[in-house]
């Protein structure tokens, strides 16, 4: 019986592996109310770049959007992180390459409803270098609008952009085909920023 309930583990155990931790792209386990963000579900590569002002704004240049477990209560959330590696230091092992940028948060969901048809979302932040961001918005077709909110400053003043501070950000996620842009428009301590990068969907 024992023999029979370890090798059961050992094959839930594999499946998670095989499907990449908790299934975080597959759609299957995807709630109701995350329907309209679905589209964004994967993991998305650099490829290129427009504008200017992307040095004074930290972004990540693969970005995943994972399905999070169910909470008990609360709105459904995608997970996010955003990681950008030096390009001179990357390593073939995907986890021994030089980190520049890292980023994780949540977009929460809260789907249309008989009374309310807007999808509203918000997007919470925080990274590598202290600072958090709380973003306001809304789905529409294939697209996320964020507004900022609220920019929580680092508490220390050590290392990279220690004066750091973003006034104001607007800020678009759209899905074309199996592409993905996210188009950054800033105010910060540093200037401003206004640029498109685009990714392509690498896994899904």
């Amino acid at each position: 019986m024992l023999k029979l309930w370890f090798l059961t583990l050992i094959f839930w155990i594999s499946r998670i592996h095989v499907d990449g931790g908790y299934h975080k792209f597959d759609l299957k386990h995807l709630p109701y109310d995350l329907k309209p963000v679905s589209k964004f579900v994967g993991r998305w590569q650099y490829e290129r770049i427009d504008g200017y002002g992307s040095t004074d704004f930290p972004f990540g240049k693969i970005i995943e959007f994972g399905i999070d477990p169910l909470p008990h209560f609360g709105a459904r959330c995608l997970n996010y992180t955003a990681t950008t590696y030096h390009d001179w230091q990357r390593s073939e092992i995907y986890n021994s390459s030089k980190v520049i940028h890292y980023e994780y948060g949540y977009l929460p969901v809260n789907n249309r409803t008989k009374n309310n048809p807007q999808i509203l979302c918000a997007f919470l932040t925080t990274g590598s270098e202290g600072y958090a961001m709380i973003e306001y918005g809304m789905v529409v077709d294939d697209t996320i609008l964020l507004d900022l909110n609220k920019y929580l400053s680092r508490s220390f003043g050590l290392g990279f952009r220690t004066n750091f501070f973003v006034n104001e950000l607007h800020r678009q996620f759209r899905i074309w085909g199996n592409r993905m842009e996210q188009r950054i428009l800033a105010q910060t301590s540093l200037g401003i920023s206004d640029f498109t990068v685009s990714y392509l969907k690498t896994v899904t």
